[in-house]
């Protein structure tokens, strides 16, 4: 899924939103996230994928 997020150009937030990957930080604490709407139109766009890069594709 990883190499998916980063096919569709998700950026790094949206990526560790939806994988739960990244370090937290004070600014991660402030505001109230990412509205779960966006992060399934972002997964949608990613899982629909049926090719993308691979490191062996580089």
């Amino acid at each position: 899924m990883k190499d998916k997020m980063r096919t569709i150009r998700a950026t790094a937030e949206l990526q560790h939103s939806i994988l739960g990957h990244g370090k937290r930080t004070d600014a991660d604490n402030y505001g109230e996230g990412e509205m779960l709407r966006y992060l399934l139109d972002e997964l949608i766009k990613a899982d629909d994928l049926t090719h993308w890069a691979t490191d062996a594709d580089k």
